[in-house]
């Protein structure tokens, strides 16, 4: 009798065993890794299968609305890579932009690689995702403008925010990363085009710690509310370009302990633009030979100590190339250099350009 149960619990352990391996097959099965080469933008299309099943999609080739739209349709989708893609027009939308709402609400994507060529980020397209852990837009040196909303509301997953190394990047809207309250760290470097941080545009981004504004070197204006309500904060740092901080600029930065401000020339600051900051009890530091000056100021003076560095002297900015064109010596373009002499033409993010003789022997 014994012998008998004790045989008929082995083979329930082994029907269980089965039917956890069983299990497996059916998810490893699942998970579907899927690159596609789009030959001809608004022909991307999935199975109902596929629609189920692929969690990582690579796209390349030409894509628009059309094919953005495909991708939507993925239920399973955690990781998509566009970067070797290009977004061209179709009716009213344009190229190079993601569209507006495109990923509103999306509740499975947790990275999303960009064109590489993209210029636009527009209104909402990434609105309320609630998976995507990080934004790193550092493959899109082209990119000018991230819209209203764009990527807002992505409360409880994104972390990691990276602009390192879009030199086009001119303008980011009003709340277009607002309510990220888990978003610890924001790189700005290399953002030399950078003009134009809206309104709210990080509101309660409550778990930065540091906030580094110093590569922004176009940035000559702090708006009001843009970096309402980030309590996380402690150190802060401006860029030598900024003479005007308006209204609640900081408003509510509860942890600051340490600001610093790079211009030699006291910025206008609003006298409510640090309201609810604990500025008396922080640190001030200032170039050499300014101390006095921001002594002087009614908001700056309320500091609990001003003290001159050294290391915040303004300092020369690197100029970065936007594009290279190559001239024949009787004018006519080329794509490369060419044996004899070459005219070569460079311009900067800055708008500035410079024109030079280049001789191949």
């Amino acid at each position: 009798m014994g012998v008998c149960l004790e045989y008929k619990i082995i083979m329930r352990m082994k029907k269980l065993l089965l039917l956890f391996v069983f299990i497996g097959c059916i998810g490893a099965v699942s998970a579907q890794t899927k690159t596609v080469d789009v030959a001809t933008a608004g022909t991307l299309s999935f199975s109902d299968d596929e629609k189920a099943s692929i969690t990582t999609l690579t796209v390349t080739g030409s894509i628009n609305h059309t094919d953005m739209s495909a991708i939507k349709t993925l239920t399973a989708v955690e990781h998509v890579d566009l970067s070797g893609a290009d977004i061209v027009a179709e009716g009213d939308y344009p190229a190079n932009t993601i569209p507006a709402e495109i990923f509103r609400e999306n509740a499975t994507i947790k990275t999303f690689i960009l064109p590489n060529s993209i210029v636009l980020i527009d209104e909402y397209a990434f609105y309320m995702c609630k998976a995507i852990t990080k934004l790193d837009f550092s493959n899109c040196k082209k990119l000018k403008k991230i819209g209203y909303y764009a990527c807002g509301s992505i409360q409880e997953t994104l972390t990691s925010v990276s602009f390192n190394g879009c030199a086009a990047l001119d303008t980011i809207d009003n709340y277009a990363f607002a309510q990220s309250k888990v978003l610890e760290t924001i790189d700005f470097t290399g953002c030399v085009a950078l003009k134009s941080i809206g309104n709210r545009a990080f509101l309660n981004c409550l778990a930065v710690k540091s906030l580094d504004l110093s590569p922004c070197t176009a940035l000559t204006e702090i708006t009001a509310n843009g970096f309402r309500q980030m309590k996380g904060v402690e150190t802060l740092k401006l860029p030598t370009t900024v003479t005007t901080i308006a209204d609640n600029a900081f408003y509510q930065f509860s942890a600051l302990t340490s600001v610093v401000c790079m211009n030699t020339i006291v910025p206008t600051v609003a006298s409510d633009a640090f309201k609810s900051s604990p500025i008396t009890g922080c640190t001030l530091t200032v170039p050499v030979g300014s101390k006095s000056a921001y002594e002087a100021d009614a908001v700056w003076g309320t500091f609990a100590s001003i003290v001159e560095s050294a290391s915040v002297e303004a300092a020369t900015v690197e100029k970065i190339v936007a594009e290279s064109i190559i001239y024949s010596i009787s004018g006519s373009q080329i794509s490369t250099l060419t044996s004899g002499v070459n005219i070569v033409k460079t311009i900067y993010t800055d708008g500035s350009a410079d024109v030079k003789k280049v001789i191949v022997r």
